[in-house]
């Protein structure tokens, strides 16, 4: 069926299926620089992300569920643990690499997120802004 004039369908509109390519950046040093460094990065609404986020809170909440049911107050969740889920929400958006010697995991994707802030500062920036992934 051909394509009405200035009408769109929702397969044009379906940003989550967009965002589940992934997409290159060049990891940018602090004077804005490019290092050679190329992270491959999906979007922040790809479904992979938003599962895995879903699977952790589920878990958390069925923990405290769990805490409740023993008449038991749930531990107090720091606030260093806030900060490492959302640094491991970062590391999963990234899906390969080139530029780095260690090959390409789950595992080294966090580590890298853990040992640089800029890395997991522009690959979360980048993952979050929808045109990275709808142009083109």
């Amino acid at each position: 069926m051909a394509k009405k004039e200035g009408l769109v369908s929702l397969e044009d509109l379906n940003v989550v299926k967009k965002c589940e390519e992934s997409v290159e950046m060049e990891y940018m040093d602090a004077g804005g620089k490019g290092t050679g460094v190329f992270l491959s990065v999906v979007g922040a609404h790809a479904p992979r992300v938003q599962n895995w986020i879903n699977k952790e809170l589920n878990n958390r909440r069925r923990y405290d569920a769990v805490q409740a049911k023993r008449g038991k107050l749930s531990d107090v969740r720091m606030i260093e643990d806030d900060i490492d889920f959302g640094v491991e929400v970062v590391s999963i958006r990234i899906t390969g690499w080139r530029g780095i010697t260690d090959p390409f995991n789950a595992e080294n994707a966090l580590e890298l997120c853990k040992i640089n802030p800029e890395i997991c500062q522009q690959v979360r920036e980048f993952s979050e802004n929808i045109a990275n992934f709808t142009q083109g």
